[in-house]
């Protein structure tokens, strides 16, 4: 017996799955429907004009509205927690009480590819169909010349099933749907071996700006069995052998805009250097220690992986309250020993600016962020408790 709860508002990391609003009309149309691509293997002709709104409106108040009054409609909006915007849709398309199964469609803004977000979403709908309303078989289908669709169904632990030849008709014609499906026991053996393998994978990322403790705490992870990898010193690899990539932090550019191009290139590249297993041996964690990451970057690349993120930085002082600190704990180990009172002045008024841009970045995208300036120890610290909590967890 399926227990159906009808279009409940279900969060994830970086998501809300929630009904739709009459507010949402407008974002969804310009964020989402009115972009060609996102309905190029759709029955579906995309909005061409704020006046579309119109006929969409119908849609809204005659159809959504009305049947989320029943148990069995099952229509979400995507939301953004970050933004707030809504970005796409997923819905059930004709769930079957007599076997227990429902079929699955969505749709994404195209700004927001690629990012692991339809992933995420497709993941939680599965669990709540599963874990909630006691389905036993949720499927999906794409045209067979638009494989990323079929990437993340089978990310979300679905499996082939087979390819029915020329049996849909879409925009550009008729064409072969690839057929993808999950089943309970798909589902539960999935989330076993999930619980079984995730603490084996739980890799940290320690960043923020230079002399706030980050290669400190790494070093002390090391202790409690992480391989510290220096990414500021990859960094500086690719500076002096393959300067082809654009990664110079000694490019003609303020401190701020060489923080974001630098990001932009090396949240990326710490992806795919997880993704490609670069563990020695199974069980080893990683704790990735790196001066130039945004929030954003990391929402963006990062975030969907197992992989956690802690910014320090030094935003609750002045240049100068920063420079005095500095100088006081200067010894011949730190390369700012050897600077000029200068470089060292100007360095800090880089430090400062780029922690409080820090800070502000990281309360929109709900992130962590520590000052370190004044109470380093302490603070360093409880970061250190809050990983080896979790990664006990």
């Amino acid at each position: 017996m399926l227990s159906h709860k009808g279009t409940i508002t279900i969060e994830t990391e970086r998501l809300i799955l929630r009904r739709f609003k009459p507010d949402d009309l407008e974002q969804i149309f310009y964020n989402c429907w009115r972009d060609p691509d996102v309905w190029k293997w759709t029955n579906y002709k995309p909005m061409n004009s704020i006046d579309d709104i119109f006929t969409l409106n119908n849609i809204f108040t005659d159809f959504w509205f009305a049947k989320y009054e029943k148990p069995d409609f099952y229509n979400w909006a995507i939301q953004l927690k970050y933004t707030g915007e809504v970005i796409g849709r997923i819905w059930g398309i004709r769930p079957d009480d007599r076997v227990c199964q429902n079929e699955l469609a969505y749709e994404l803004g195209q700004k927001w590819w690629n990012q692991g977000l339809m992933t995420e979403t497709v993941k939680a709908v599965i669990g709540f169909f599963f874990n909630e309303v006691g389905f036993n078989r949720i499927y999906a289908g794409h045209a067979n010349e638009n494989p990323a669709s079929g990437k993340v169904m089978q990310k979300s632990g679905m499996i082939y099933e087979g390819t029915m030849r020329q049996a849909c008709k879409n925009n550009n014609g008729v064409f072969d749907n690839v057929s993808y499906a999950i089943i309970a026991d798909d589902y539960s053996k999935e989330k076993l071996n999930n619980t079984l393998t995730e603490p084996n994978r739980n890799n940290i990322i320690i960043t923020g700006v230079p002399r706030a403790g980050k290669t400190t705490l790494c070093r002390i992870l090391m202790r409690h069995g992480y391989t510290h990898i220096s990414m500021d010193a990859i960094i500086a690899g690719f500076e002096q052998c393959y300067p082809e990539t654009g990664i110079n932090t000694y490019q003609d550019l303020s401190s701020m805009e060489t923080l974001c191009v630098i990001s932009k290139k090396i949240a990326p590249f710490i992806r795919a250097m997880i993704e490609g297993e670069y563990s020695g041996y199974e069980g080893e964690r990683a704790v990735f220690d790196v001066y130039q990451l945004l929030p954003e970057d990391y929402t963006k690349h990062l975030a969907p992986l197992n992989c956690t993120a802690y910014w320090i930085g030094s935003s609750d002082c002045t240049a100068d309250e920063r420079f005095e600190i500095l100088k006081a704990n200067d010894t011949e180990k730190h390369y700012t020993f050897y600077k000029s009172e200068t470089e060292l002045r100007e360095g800090c008024g880089y430090i400062v600016e780029q922690s409080r841009l820090l800070k502000q970045e990281c309360a929109k995208y709900s992130l962590p962020y520590s000052d370190t300036t004044y109470n380093r120890d302490t603070i360093l610290n409880m970061i250190l408790s809050n990983i080896l909590e979790e990664r006990e967890v």
